[in-house]
């Protein structure tokens, strides 16, 4: 059965690169504004999870952004699959600009734990013995 409240609705299914996490997003935007959308990541391999960022822009004819849902995002463990559900309402008076949009899929490694500079150990353990270091 389709739902006569929807005016639009979208969706991107991809593999994100350099990575083997497939992501996907659906959305559905009604006659009152509300804008509900599903998000999904799988990650096939590794041992560090990452973190999905994902975006929808609403464009004009012309290309012009008329709303952005701004950036959302969550953590997903290796070899796990993981959904997310976003609400929010676009403003009413937005609502007839928009023609177009735009899903973006991104990913950012930061549950990886970042290199620590030599600098580090060298303050920590000249605290703990009481000798100062020179870097």
């Amino acid at each position: 059965m389709i739902n006569s409240n929807i005016i639009l609705a979208g969706d991107l299914q991809e593999t994100l690169p350099d990575l083997s996490c497939d992501a996907a997003t659906i959305f559905y935007l009604t006659k009152d504004g509300s804008l509900m959308w599903y998000s999904m990541a799988h990650v096939h391999y590794g041992i560090w999870g990452l973190r999905v960022y994902i975006n929808i822009k609403f464009l004009n004819e012309s290309g012009e952004i008329v709303y952005d849902a701004g950036w959302k995002n969550f953590g997903i463990n290796a070899h796990m699959t993981s959904w997310r559900r976003y609400n929010e309402k676009i403003p009413a008076d937005r609502l007839p600009l928009i023609k177009h949009f735009v899903i973006k899929h991104a990913h950012f490694d930061q549950d990886i734990p970042k290199p620590v500079s030599n600098k580090f150990y060298k303050n920590f353990f000249s605290k703990c013995f009481g000798k100062q270091s020179d870097d």
